[in-house]
């Protein structure tokens, strides 16, 4: 007995499912006359006009009502509390979505080309770049970077990143925790998504989904050697401390609702 939620903001992170998730929201506000924030532009960039250019007037479309305004963030763009909120009042439910970084990593690769992007030439370039990953990703930002990228969709700075400790790592998460109310996990998917009805109260109907940007590629169950998954942990080490920590309270929250 619980009235259904409408209002919700997406932290889309890249290359986590993300995408899937968006049809399913973009379904239910056609399906209930809600007002999504649209992207002013029509080129192929139009799905990262917020997260390039920021959340900002002039690049998204007017609310459906002026009076009601807006029920959903659904686009990429960096996280940024105030913004959302700022745009969907206080009651907007938020949610994010993360992925094991080692899965992570291997998606972008076949999706970004990323063995071209690193000039990597060898037979095995995920392992090339493996060997010595700061080497080949000289500070790349955005969907391409390999540096806790989903951190960084997440909001934290590459300046913080750079030069990053224990501290700022567990207060990054302490308000990730604090400021989310829904950390899904790609590797749960079904099992976030009832997650997801649960919080939202919605019915079943509405989280039945198609896979969106799913593919088939050589490394995606290709065993990493450990030396190389350490470098890469390393490498990667927000975003693995950021996956363990929600992925570990997800189940815990899965356990106590049964």
């Amino acid at each position: 007995n619980c009235t259904a939620r409408t209002k919700l903001a997406l932290t889309k992170t890249h290359k986590t499912g993300g995408t899937t998730l968006m049809q399913i929201f973009h379904r239910y506000a056609y399906l209930h006359n809600l007002s999504v924030v649209l992207p002013t532009v029509t080129h192929p960039g139009r799905m990262n006009l917020f997260y390039l250019h920021g959340l900002i007037p002039k690049n998204y479309l007017p609310p459906q009502s002026k009076a009601h305004g807006y029920d959903m963030l659904i686009y990429h763009t960096k996280y940024n509390q105030e913004n959302y909120t700022k745009l969907l009042g206080k009651d907007a439910v938020f949610i994010t979505i993360l992925r094991e970084p080692l899965s992570h990593l291997k998606s972008q690769f076949n999706f970004f080309n990323l063995a071209e992007k690193f000039k990597l030439t060898g037979p095995q370039p995920l392992f090339q770049f493996l060997q010595d990953p700061g080497m080949y990703d000289h500070g790349r930002t955005g969907s391409h970077g390999t540096k806790s990228p989903m951190s960084r969709d997440l909001g934290m700075s590459r300046t913080v990143l750079d030069d990053i400790t224990n501290t700022t790592i567990e207060t990054f998460i302490a308000k990730i925790s604090k400021e989310m109310d829904l950390v899904m996990i790609t590797d749960y998917y079904d099992e976030s998504l009832v997650m997801l009805k649960r919080l939202m109260c919605w019915e079943l109907r509405d989280i039945l989904y198609f896979k969106m940007l799913s593919f088939s590629y050589e490394t995606k169950t290709e065993n990493i050697p450990p030396t190389l998954v350490e470098n890469h942990r390393k490498w990667d080490i927000v975003d693995y401390h950021l996956y363990e920590h929600f992925n570990r309270t997800f189940w815990k929250k899965v356990n106590e609702l049964g």
